[in-house]
C-alpha cells in the first residue's frame, strides 16, 4: 500500500486493514505531536452561499448521507468541504475515503484544482469496509471518513458508526449512487440530501431531505465561486 503523504495515492485495489494501520502507526501519515485544540462543530465549504444552505457546513460527531448518482458530478460539491478541511483547519484534518468502485480511478489534478490537499487523504477500496477496514475507521487520526457507495452496510453498522462519530468527533459521510427520498435512507443520518448537476443548464441542485431548514438550493458554479 502507498500513502498520500509521499505524494502517491493509497491503492484503491487494496483492502488490507493491517497494512493501512501500519502506514498510519509508523508515522507516515500521522505526527503524534499534532493535536487539534478544537474540532469545529461543522465542516465548512468556504463558500458562503453553500454554507448557508448547510447551516454552517457538514456536522462533526454525526453521519451525513448524500444521494449522488455517478455521472452527475455531485461529488465535486463535496470536494469544497474537503479542500477547506485539509487546508484551512489548523492543523489540517485527515480524510479516509473508502470506495466500493474498484474500476474507478481518482484523477488527482481535478481534486487539486478544487483546492484539496491530497497529502491529507488516504484512499482505500473495499466492498465490506466494516470488516476489512474497521481498525482504520476507528483510528483517532481520521476526522473525516467517507464511505463511497458501500453495498454491504446495515443499520447495526450505522448505529456503531454513529456512536463512534460522537466519541471521536468525526464527520462520517455516506455517498449513495442513487437519489434518496424522505423515507429512504439511513435513520442515523443527521443530514440527508441529494446533489446533482443538471446537464442541460449546468446548474447544481441540492435537495435537503433531513436536517435542513431550506429544502432546496439551485446554483451555478460560477455564481458561488466554485
Amino acid at each position: 500500500m502507498k500513502n498520500c503523504a509521499s505524494g502517491d495515492f493509497l491503492s484503491q485495489h487494496s483492502k488490507n486493514d493491517t497494512d493501512l494501520i501500519s502506514v498510519v502507526e509508523q508515522g507516515l501519515v500521522y505526527k503524534a505531536s499534532e493535536k487539534l485544540s478544537r474540532i469545529p462543530d461543522r465542516l465548512s465549504s468556504g463558500l458562503p452561499e453553500l454554507d448557508y444552505f448547510f447551516e454552517g457546513g457538514l456536522p462533526f460527531s454525526a453521519i451525513t448521507e448524500c444521494g449522488m448518482p455517478l455521472g452527475l458530478e455531485g461529488r465535486f460539491v463535496l470536494l469544497h468541504f474537503l479542500a477547506n478541511g485539509t487546508r484551512h483547519v489548523s492543523p489540517p484534518l485527515w480524510v479516509l475515503w473508502i470506495s466500493s468502485y474498484q474500476e474507478l480511478e481518482i484523477f488527482p489534478p481535478a481534486w487539486m484544482a478544487h483546492g484539496v490537499a491530497l497529502d491529507q487523504i488516504v484512499f482505500a477500496y473495499s466492498k465490506k469496509p466494516m470488516q476489512d477496514l474497521k481498525r482504520a475507521i476507528l483510528h483517532h487520526l481520521f476526522k473525516i471518513i467517507i464511505f463511497d457507495a458501500p453495498p454491504h452496510m446495515d443499520q447495526d453498522d450505522f448505529t456503531f458508526l454513529c456512536q463512534r462519530a460522537r466519541e471521536n468527533n468525526q464527520a462520517i459521510i455516506v455517498l449513495r449512487d442513487f437519489f434518496l427520498t424522505n423515507k429512504q435512507g439511513n435513520v442515523w443520518a443527521s443530514l440527508r440530501f441529494n446533489c446533482a448537476r443538471n446537464p442541460t443548464t449546468n446548474d447544481y441542485v441540492l435537495t435537503g431531505l433531513k436536517g435542513f431548514r431550506k429544502k432546496w438550493f439551485l446554483f451555478s458554479p460560477q455564481r458561488i465561486g466554485m
